[in-house]
């Protein structure tokens, strides 16, 4: 049985309806550039529009389609279009000027976008916004929800079994996620959540299985993670002021990348290219850190802890199975280690007090270093 409600009014297919400047409109059959259109049964729409100049356009093309458009307060705007079996789109926007647009291709789609606040906007950025939520391939799901003011969600997804979830709250926060097909592009994952002011989440896998969580608390923090190829996590976790993540994952399998910064001014570089089974670390609390770690090898390890205030350090292994672990404790501190060519080596370098630096370098195999600096 199909079920449209506007604005708690049960319209006949094809009518028009304005109310306290609130516009909705219903269209059977055709393809129109605005309305709601089923070309199959148990389609489901409801639509409550309470407020003023809120504007709702739904589109729905095949069977088992759910739409539930909720808008309360002034000049919102949804725009979501559905096309293929059992998807579903559930939009609930309060406030003012709040925007969101859909598209959704293929079978067993889900979005979820939930705003709060004013001047959200689930879409590209720009005075012409095109769909952040354009979703090409089979059970991907969307979920965005925007609790603040002038929020930017931008969601492309091309493949299958892809989830996206997306939590802001805040000012100014934005995420672009970027997933395709590349590569086989099923089963992909990304989670990102961020509380506070100017925060940047880039988001963007390519391939299979590959999983990305991000969480930036504070203000003006931004985290970037490429993903290429299949079976890689990316964990980064912030809070703060100023904090910049990149990570890198390419060509290699089940590649683990880490990073935890707390304080101000942190910055974080992973790179991890046509190796496997990688893992590296970081964890930065304080001020002014720079580390950088680029793996190439298979089966490495790479650990940097840093406290205190404006410490460097950098890891570049392209071996196997070696293990670098760089502890900085105080200020102004230099680290390098460098792991080439063999098999099974180890560096070990802890620094205290301020101003120590020290160089490791192994060529051979089964080497082990192990340096203590302190003042």
């Amino acid at each position: 049985m199909k079920k449209v409600v506007l604005s708690a009014m049960a319209l006949a297919m094809g009518s028009f309806v304005m109310a306290q400047n609130n516009t909705s409109t219903v269209t059977n059959g055709g393809v129109g550039s605005n309305g709601l259109i089923f070309t199959a049964t148990d389609a489901n729409v409801e639509v409550d529009q309470k407020g003023l100049t809120n504007r709702s356009s739904v589109r729905m093309n095949g069977t088992n389609n759910d739409a539930k458009i909720v808008q309360r307060g002034t000049s919102n705007r949804n725009s979501a279009q559905s096309g293929g079996l059992n998807n579903n789109t559930d939009v609930d926007q309060k406030g003012t000027s709040n925007y969101t647009r859909s598209f959704v291709v293929g079978t067993g789609n889900k979005v979820f976008i939930d705003q709060i606040g004013n001047l959200n906007n689930s879409s590209r950025a720009g005075a012409s916004p095109n769909a952040t939520t354009e979703i090409r391939g089979d059970e991907n799901t969307v979920r965005s929800t925007q609790n603040g003011t002038n929020n930017l969600d931008v969601t492309y997804i091309s493949g299958d079994n892809n989830i996206a979830i997306i939590d802001q709250d805040g000012t100014d926060n934005q995420v672009w996620n970027t997933v395709t097909e590349a590569n086989g592009g099923s089963e992909n994952y990304s989670n990102t959540e961020q509380d506070g002011q100017d925060n940047k989440a880039y988001n963007n896998q390519s391939g299979t299985q590959n999983d990305i969580f991000v969480k930036q608390v504070g203000s003006t923090n931004t985290s970037t993670v490429y993903q290429d190829f299949g079976n890689s996590l990316a964990n980064v976790d912030q809070n703060g002021t100023n904090h910049n993540s990149t990570v890198t994952q390419g060509l290699g399998v089940n590649e683990k990348a880490y990073v935890i910064q707390k304080g101000d001014n942190q910055e974080s570089t992973i790179t991890q290219f046509s190796g496997n089974n990688n893992y590296a670390k970081v964890d930065q609390r304080g001020m002014n850190h720079i580390s950088d770690i680029m793996q190439h090898g298979d089966n490495d390890k790479a650990y940097v802890d840093q406290r205190g205030n404006g410490n460097l350090s950098n890891i570049d292994q392209d071996s196997a199975g070696s293990i670098a672990r760089i502890t900085q404790n105080g200020n102004g501190h230099e680290s390098n280690v460098l792991q080439r060519v063999a098999a099974g080596n180890k560096a070990i370098v802890t620094q205290t007090g301020s101003g120590q630096m020290s160089t490791v370098a192994s060529y051979g195999a089964t080497n082990a270093v192990i340096v203590n600096q302190a003042n």
